[in-house]
């Protein structure tokens, strides 16, 4: 793609530069630069190509112009590049390892890992250059590749706090649970007092089923926050860190209203500055307005596309925010479609954003984040619109938050006691504070063997991220095993290294390792079909299914969960209730486990509860949709209405719309 329009004064600058020196490299070389910046991308090929000629005596600058080039997808003439640095010095590593990833992006795999073999033998002591070799080439070459890169990183940057934070963030986000794991637990010997590499660590070990020391590490992590906030510090976590360890909601709670209260009060000058002020006035079409910390495809996203494309736009206008940018797959384009007006509201300039949300005229704002890695709460605390929610794409951890005045909730999932948590007022949903719908199921795979599943067996299944595994409950999982000989388990395969440590868990449990087998992420409307091929799904303890429950449940598969034995939200009960399968939520582990035994040995009672959840599918409040969008939309008026009348938020019950009058749509 060409770039048209008006040029950059450095662009201007390089132009004239070259004209006086044309053989000048270096200018020609920054010129390349400032055009990919500036998306003139074929200038700058143009420009690297003449360099890759010209150039005959320096190895490091023609690596220099592969980058470039690789960078803008040219695999051809970075490999060009490459290859004349490499013939120049063969031991010049980071030229080695760009042809390596050159020619494994154009199919010779044999001759890329006999030149990645190569470049990292000569790799030097120098982690700056292994670090960059990650960051430039770790998204296109084969993960054993990066795996390699990671850990021989990992050794050189031993103690070197900033470069090993590097890489080891890099090893977390993308799931290479060993690199991380040994990363983080190094940073945690250097950095002890850091908040966020002890809760990183917690999250891995988590994440990696490395139960051993999680308890200790929970609890130093609770005795940290604490201090944090009677010292009066910046809490530094994400507060969701607490929901996934299990600690009590109170303490969940005291820490989200301190994170609050800290971005709020950081904010004072920004909402003065920004002066919103808000008529009182009745409207034909409430405008709202919805949060979203990205666009692809997720279960978030999938949660809020199902809302939004049912909204009625007789009643309502509904407009979407993003805090990053996005891509141009066919989702984030049918997403983005939903709404009658999109854009991009970046948190590098809060106010500016804040005002693009003002100057819509939003009624309601709707941030459906909170406190999660990718965020849109300072946003929200900026306060662009009279009434701001939290919630509408699913369960809410609590937000605790001055700038939040209403929090979407059902009874079930909030019981009364955790509820006087909140400073934002909860509007309970009639039923289930979870939106879901029914998705296609495919038909394919037919049979068990199309899905790798063994037959003549009886399947257990759960396909949750292991981070929502803890010792309990895969214990508890073990003792199921036992006392179902013919049986297994079946789980998702989500991280590196997880599964044979959960095997060899298994085997010190006296389970043979075989009766665990993992499964690929594959297509939903597959995977939901792999789901009717299982007998029954084991829900996870302290942190319980979401849409992984839905999946269950939509595919028809009978869930047994346990009430957890701590003050937490009760998003299983809340889930199975609104099918009617409240049967299945026991009230702790031993009952737990007595009930999947009891069901894995009385098939015909297991077959009565699936021949009722076929029938609930299409009779329970669940699954209906547009019941579920009808009652928010009418908790979205409830709160236009006092706010329009002057009345303080204030805790309400929405009215389920099958119970409305006859002839009346907007009965409270």
């Amino acid at each position: 793609m060409t770039r048209k329009g008006r040029l950059s004064d450095a662009e201007v600058a390089l132009e004239r530069a070259l004209k006086i020196e044309p053989d000048n490299r270096q200018v020609r070389r920054d010129l390349a630069a400032i055009l990919i910046d500036n998306h003139d991308v074929i200038r700058a090929k143009d420009h690297c190509q003449i360099l890759i000629d010209s150039v005959n005596d320096d190895p490091k600058f023609l690596t220099e112009l592969g980058v470039l080039l690789f960078c803008m997808k040219d695999v051809q003439g970075a490999r060009e590049a490459f290859d004349k640095a490499h013939n120049l010095d063969s031991s010049h590593c980071l030229a080695t390892i760009g042809k390596a990833a050159c020619e494994y992006g154009l199919g010779n795999e044999a001759q890329a890992d006999l030149l990645f073999e190569q470049g990292l033998q000569g790799l030097p002591e120098n982690r700056t250059v292994s670090v960059a070799l990650i960051s430039i080439f770790g998204a296109s070459i084969p993960r054993r590749y990066v795996r390699a890169l990671l850990e021989v990183t990992i050794d050189l940057a031993w103690d070197d706090t900033d470069a090993l934070l590097s890489v080891a963030y890099y090893a977390y986000a993308h799931r290479f649970g060993g690199p991380a794991l040994k990363g983080f637990r190094r940073l945690s010997e250097l950095s002890p007092e850091r908040q966020g590499i002890l809760s990183s660590l917690l999250d891995i070990q988590l994440t990696m089923c490395e139960w051993a020391d999680v308890k200790d590490l929970g609890e130093q992590l609770e005795r940290d926050v604490q201090q944090t906030i009677e010292d009066q510090r910046p809490l530094l976590i994400d507060v969701w860190n607490l929901f996934a360890v299990g600690v009590d909601y109170p303490v969940l709670g005291r820490a989200a209203k301190y994170k609050s209260r800290q971005i709020y009060d950081s904010l004072d000058e920004d909402r003065i500055k920004a002066g919103f002020t808000f008529a009182r006035r009745s409207k034909e079409k409430i405008r709202l307005g919805y949060l979203c910390p990205y666009t692809h495809r997720s279960s978030h996203i999938d949660n809020l596309y199902t809302v939004v494309s049912r909204h009625d736009r007789t009643r309502f206008d509904v407009n979407g925010y993003c805090i990053q940018g996005w891509k141009s797959d066919p989702f984030d384009k049918s997403f983005r479609a939903l709404f009658d007006n999109f854009a991009v509201t970046s948190l590098g300039d809060l106010g500016e954003s804040a005002k693009i949300i003002y100057d819509n005229q939003v009624d309601i704002l709707i941030d459906t984040t909170g406190h999660f890695a990718v965020t849109c709460m300072g946003l929200a605390a900026m306060r662009p619109a009279p009434v701001v929610v939290h919630g509408a794409a699913g369960f809410n951890i609590i937000g605790a938050a001055p700038f939040y005045d209403y929090s979407l909730n059902d009874p079930v999932y909030l019981p009364d006691e955790l509820a006087s948590l909140y400073l934002e007022k909860p509007f309970y949903m009639p039923h289930c504070a979870m939106p879901a719908e029914q998705s296609p199921i495919s038909d394919f795979p037919r049979t068990r063997d199309e899905a790798l599943i063994p037959e003549d067996v009886f399947v257990f299944a759960d396909f949750n991220h292991p981070c929502k595994y803890d010792l309990k409950i895969f214990s508890a999982w073990m003792q199921i095993l036992h006392r179902v000989p013919n049986s297994m388990l079946l789980l998702c395969h989500w991280v590196e290294d997880v599964d044979m440590g959960l095997r060899k868990f298994a085997h010190r449990s006296g389970i043979s390792q075989d009766r665990i087998l993992f499964a690929t992420t594959i297509d939903r409307a597959k995977h939901l079909r792999r789901l009717q091929l299982c007998d029954l799904a084991l829900d996870t303890y302290y942190h319980c299914g979401g849409v992984t429950t839905i999946d269950c449940l939509t595919a028809g598969l009978p869930v047994v969960s346990a009430l957890p034995d701590r003050a937490l939200p009760l998003a299983n009960a809340s889930m199975l209730t609104a099918i009617g399968c409240q049967d299945l939520v026991m009230p702790d582990l031993e009952a737990y486990i007595e009930k999947a035994v009891e069901l894995a040995l009385a098939p015909d009672e297991l077959a009565r509860i699936r021949r009722r959840l076929a029938k609930a599918r299409s009779e329970a409040p669940l699954f209906q949709a547009d019941r579920w969008v009808r009652n928010l939309e009418r908790g979205y008026t409830i709160m236009h209405e006092r706010f329009v009348a002057g009345d303080e938020p204030a805790r309400f019950s929405i009215l389920d719309v099958e119970d409305w009058p006859v002839g009346s749509s907007w009965v409270g």
